[in-house]
């Protein structure tokens, strides 16, 4: 693809990597939150119900992020970033702080709820800008590939972060 690698690569840098880094770091959040809150709900007695309704909301709230993000036209990379900067903070109130140990049920469910919409916002709205705003195809199907990259990649690593810190314990 021209300008994406040797000579002039400054074409592309900036449009092509802050949307792969955005991805990649929204889908890392959001399969971080719901892996230690299924490890949170394990001292409650209806966690069977509990994590049934993690699942029932998750599903549900994020077809309402994509079709809200489907909606829009402008401001598309603000959106997306301002949705990374709610969900990093969220993020770092549950590693750092443990903000959930004190929450009940349904407020780890409202948290999941919050983190899946925002997600499935952020997500959809970078590959349809992608989709949208590309006016060479190979570099909106590169574009597509390294966005589902990322996506997967965040995957491990949130579910990596969370799994590594219930067995070695972090919370409690």
């Amino acid at each position: 693809i021209k300008g994406w690698s040797g000579g002039n690569t400054g074409d592309y840098v900036g449009p092509f990597c802050w949307p792969v880094f955005m991805q990649l770091w929204s889908c890392m959040m959001y399969f971080y939150i719901p892996c230690t809150q299924t490890f949170l709900v394990m001292d409650f007695n209806n966690r069977g119900s509990i994590l049934l309704w993690f699942t029932i909301v998750d599903k549900c709230v994020g077809v309402l992020g994509r079709f809200t993000a489907s909606r829009s036209r402008s401001y598309i990379y603000a959106s997306a970033y301002t949705c990374c900067i709610i969900q990093t903070i969220a993020f770092v109130s549950l590693f750092l702080l443990g903000w959930p140990l004190s929450l009940s049920a349904w407020g780890l469910i409202g948290a999941s709820a919050i983190h899946s919409v925002l997600y499935s916002y952020t997500n959809t709205l970078l590959y349809l800008d992608n989709v949208r705003t590309r006016k060479d195809k190979e570099a909106a199907k590169v574009m597509s590939e390294w966005l589902g990259i990322a996506q997967q990649a965040g995957a491990s690593v949130g579910i990596g972060i969370g799994f590594f810190q219930t067995v070695l314990g972090m919370f409690g």
